[in-house]
């Protein structure tokens, strides 16, 4: 296993390559949900008893209160029903260029030019809303960028979620279709995450980049023989 504060790209000449990045704690320090909850409460725009809803989600699935994921992503979802998509955007974006910008790692930044530079394919593919992803991906030049999507009836969201959740072996499957459809080579490819969740997409690649890992992914890093980075704001 390398402890590696500077990763850089090893390129194959003639061979399609893939980046493959979750986002929270990864390209950003932020927990992205949460920091904005509570930003928007702050705001006005979300009363006190949405954003503990949140708080109180994420707590009962990191005591383990929470058996799977998707009923962490279910309750989360609740807080945006009756709401109106393009307003939560603009007060995202808004809120990306006054907080959120500032929280990008400089490595992850510096990696994603350079990939983009080399020519590699790259995407973010995170748990998050996908409409939080969305400044992310334009900022850094990221074509390819996945999150939850929140249904919308009559122009308001239900309050539920549509499509995959991009979590564990939802993240594998995403990296295998941009290599299908990109004819990437996986075993020249690499994918950084920061945490369990992220596993499965690590593993689908040769180079897999663990960022600041807890004491678990470290581990299981240790066992397989995989970079660490530590990246600070």
């Amino acid at each position: 296993m390398q402890d590696d504060e500077s990763v850089t790209w090893d390129v194959e000449t003639g061979t399609a390559q893939g980046a493959f990045f979750d986002l929270e704690r990864t390209i950003t320090a932020d927990a992205v949900e949460q920091v904005a909850s509570l930003a928007m409460w702050r705001q006005g725009s979300l009363r006190w008893p949405q954003v503990a809803r949140v708080l109180w989600c994420y707590l009962r699935y990191n005591l383990g209160l929470l058996e799977h994921f998707e009923e962490l992503k279910a309750e989360g979802a609740r807080v945006f029903h009756d709401r109106r998509p393009e307003e939560d955007h603009s007060l995202l974006e808004a809120l990306y260029d006054e907080r959120l910008r500032a929280a990008i790692f400089p490595d992850a930044r510096r990696l994603i030019a350079e990939a983009h530079r080399l020519g590699f394919c790259v995407a973010i593919i995170s748990s998050t809303y996908r409409f939080m992803v969305a400044p992310y991906a334009r900022e850094l030049g990221v074509e390819h960028f996945f999150g939850c999507e929140l249904q919308v009836r009559d122009g308001r969201c239900t309050g539920q979620l549509q499509g995959p959740i991009y979590h564990q072996q939802s993240k594998a499957d995403c990296v295998h279709m941009l290599a299908r459809e990109h004819g990437l080579s996986l075993e020249h490819s690499y994918a950084f995450g920061d945490s369990m969740n992220d596993v499965a997409m690590l593993e689908a690649v040769g180079r897999p980049i663990v960022v600041n890992p807890g004491t678990r992914l470290k581990q299981r890093a240790d066992e397989q023989g995989w970079t660490v980075a530590h990246w600070q704001v």
